[in-house]
């Protein structure tokens, strides 16, 4: 299942997309690849702290406003 819905009672409902990691900088953030897009976009984005993304890692992101934050790595 490539998309989740997170339905929140009482507030605005937000997607939860699974995405790979195309480079991390803990200077200028994350570029992700979005599970559908063809290629990594040039957006860079916010992780919850104390997270360490490698290229290539599965992570899952949240939608927040017109943006993503990544929540986790998704490791087996």
């Amino acid at each position: 299942m490539d998309e989740l819905i997170w339905d929140q009672t009482g507030s605005e409902a937000g997607q939860l997309l699974l995405a790979t990691v195309g480079a991390s900088s803990s200077s200028t953030g994350t570029t992700l690849r979005i599970d559908g897009d063809s290629a990594a976009g040039s957006q860079r984005y916010r992780k919850i702290s104390g997270q360490s993304l490698s290229a290539g890692d599965r992570v899952l992101v949240a939608q927040v406003g017109g943006s993503y934050v990544i929540i986790g790595k998704i490791v087996l």
